[in-house]
């Protein structure tokens, strides 16, 4: 298989501002694709497409964004940016798993998981992380 398989997130209209936002956040990002339906970023080689397709759907904490920092001035400074008008659902701080890690929600209602590690060769900088319960039997 040729074709890449990337998520696409669901906007009310604001497809574009989210891609622009999010794009200011990360060094390696771009805008690649552009239209009134659709625009399709890459953020630190990871595409995107962002959907402006209305107020019927929202984004919700099922999906994320999960970002590996190497440092810890990396990790506050894109933790201070994201988080400007959206809201903490579990704060910047030491846990079990983790040294420093943290879940948010942006101003767009997007849900981005920092948490503070290696990146090893081969590995990315950002994976969409889905979360989902099914039924036990």
């Amino acid at each position: 298989m040729t074709n890449k398989i990337y998520p696409c997130l669901w906007f009310d209209g604001q497809a574009k501002a989210a891609a622009d936002f999010y794009c200011s956040i990360f060094p390696n990002s771009k805008i690649i694709v552009e239209s009134p339906l659709v625009v399709k970023f890459e953020i630190e080689g990871r595409t995107i497409m962002g959907l402006n397709g209305g107020p019927m759907f929202k984004i919700n904490p099922s999906i994320s964004l999960f970002v590996t920092c190497q440092y810890d001035e990396e990790i506050e400074t894109i933790w201070n940016k994201l988080i400007s008008g959206g809201s903490v659902m579990m704060p910047l701080d030491k846990y079990p798993w983790s040294e420093k890690y943290g879940w948010l929600v942006d101003k767009f209602g997007m849900t981005w998981q920092l948490m503070l590690g290696e990146l090893t060769q081969g590995s990315n900088k950002i994976t969409p992380s889905f979360l989902f319960v099914g039924d036990q039997y």
